[in-house]
């Protein structure tokens, strides 16, 4: 359900996990990694998904080298990139519980964005906001080290999505003026 009560827009939708693993994972991408730890890990990848597979290749193990390159390679592509948004997801999980039954309510005001959820009430001004990604799913407001998602099972239609965005947009851009001002 959405509400837009003049200088304030309202939306009330189901939490999801998905939000939060979602949130975890942008944040935790955007964070570089040069230790020398990941290093040696790319190393470990490489040696074991191209150096091995062409050195039993060489010694005319070819069925063999296929197989562990094909299995090395499905390893990279789907397996390693899960296991840290499993983790999110089980950290998540086991820290809210069942949130898919609650209603999670977004409010978008002149001075920043209210999010109440089981309760509790969250204040983020619009100057601490850095950006808006859209996603199938969701809307996600991002800020330092931190966002929430605002389900899009909450709107009844599309332009109600667009509206809240255009709104969203316009209200950062004003809060950032007043911050510059």
């Amino acid at each position: 359900m959405i509400k837009n009560e003049g200088p304030t827009m309202r939306v009330e939708f189901h939490a999801s996990i998905d939000d939060y693993v979602h949130v975890a994972d942008r944040i935790a991408a955007s964070v570089p990694e040069k230790t020398p730890t990941l290093h040696f890990y790319y190393a470990f990848l490489f040696l074991n998904a191209i150096v091995f597979p062409v050195f039993l290749w060489f010694n005319q193990y070819l069925l063999t080298g296929l197989i562990v390159f094909l299995f090395n390679m499905g390893a990279l592509m789907f397996v390693i990139p899960r296991v840290g948004s499993d983790g999110n997801r089980n950290y998540y999980e086991h820290l809210h519980g069942n949130l898919e039954n609650e209603i999670a309510t977004v409010e978008l005001g002149p001075d920043g964005v209210r999010y109440y959820r089981d309760g509790c009430e969250t204040f983020f001004s619009w100057r601490k906001i850095t950006s808006i990604e859209e996603t199938e799913q969701s809307i996600f407001f991002y800020l330092n080290g931190n966002g929430f998602g605002v389900r899009k099972n909450g709107f009844a239609y599309r332009d109600q999505e667009r509206e809240f965005v255009a709104f969203a947009n316009n209200l950062i851009q004003t809060g950032r003026g007043e911050l510059e001002a």
